[in-house]
């Protein structure tokens, strides 16, 4: 799996947990900017967003999602990112793909020129048993 020199300091039970972060700025229909290493951010369609991972890993154990918005007010969406799918063990895909949507209407939405979502992937890169199982 990863071949990488990960910095330890999470106390967990799990074997070599790894963890990624980033932030992605979107603008109108399409991604203005992002920082982040070890996955990169592709926009599929209307709402509809991939995560691609630099390598496979054994396990994904959580996506987190922060939003925030540029400019909050009542007019403005309130959108929520829905992780779909995820395929981090497939060293040929290596993604997760998640969806921004609208609480009011329940549908895929565009984010509005500004918000930013921070991104938590926290993954598992080891094939052994996990401990305490």
């Amino acid at each position: 799996m990863a071949a990488r020199n990960f910095i330890n300091g999470i106390k967990t039970l799990d074997r070599e947990i790894v963890m990624l972060f980033g932030v992605v700025t979107f603008d109108t229909a399409s991604i203005a900017s992002q920082s982040s290493v070890g996955f990169t951010v592709t926009r599929t369609d209307v709402g509809k967003f991939t995560i691609t991972l630099t390598d496979a890993y054994n396990q994904l154990l959580g996506c987190a999602f922060t939003w925030f918005s540029a400019t909050p007010a009542s007019t403005d969406p309130l959108l929520t990112p829905i992780m779909v799918t995820e395929t981090v063990a497939t060293a040929a895909t290596k993604t997760i793909t998640f969806e921004t949507w609208d609480a009011e209407s329940p549908a895929a939405t565009e984010p509005i020129t500004g918000d930013k979502l921070f991104i938590q992937i926290t993954l598992r890169n080891s094939a052994t048993s996990r401990l305490g199982t």
